[in-house]
């Protein structure tokens, strides 16, 4: 079972960030590879179909929301990609007075059509959203 984590280290204090980026749909707000993302419902079992600039959506539900961990844990539902049993969690860890790191994973099997192509195409979704993140709060 792949197993994909991506992290970036941010200059804000977690509770700031998680009121900034931790609402279940407000990553169609910061992934540049997202146009958007709408929610249906609120708590455990709402979803959120996430529109891609490519022109795909893909539907998670999300299964354990943790504001005082700051943390999300969701399930794929609906994607044109080739996985199944696809659980990711994002969560925001305290590393320092006013610093936090984003950690955001994702384990999931491979379909009969899915290979090697899939995961860095996997690994390269988080990765953009945690650079993204890294870049929106972090000035050279």
């Amino acid at each position: 079972m792949p197993r994909i984590t991506e992290t970036a280290t941010i200059p804000l204090d977690p509770e700031t960030l998680w009121r900034d980026v931790g609402r279940f749909d407000s990553v169609g707000d910061w992934h540049p590879m997202l146009k958007s993302a709408q929610m249906c419902g609120d708590g455990a079992g709402a979803t959120r179909v996430a529109h891609a600039q490519s022109g795909g959506d893909q539907v998670e539900r999300l299964e354990t929301p943790d504001r005082r961990h700051h943390l999300y844990r969701y399930r794929m539902e609906r994607t044109s990609l080739p996985v199944r049993d696809y659980v990711g969690e994002f969560r925001i860890e305290r590393v320092g007075a006013a610093s936090s790191k984003i950690v955001w994973s994702a384990r999931f099997e491979l379909t009969s059509d899915g290979d090697g192509r899939t995961i860095e195409s996997i690994r390269q979704f988080l990765h953009a959203g945690t650079e993204g993140l890294k870049s929106r709060y972090t000035s050279d």
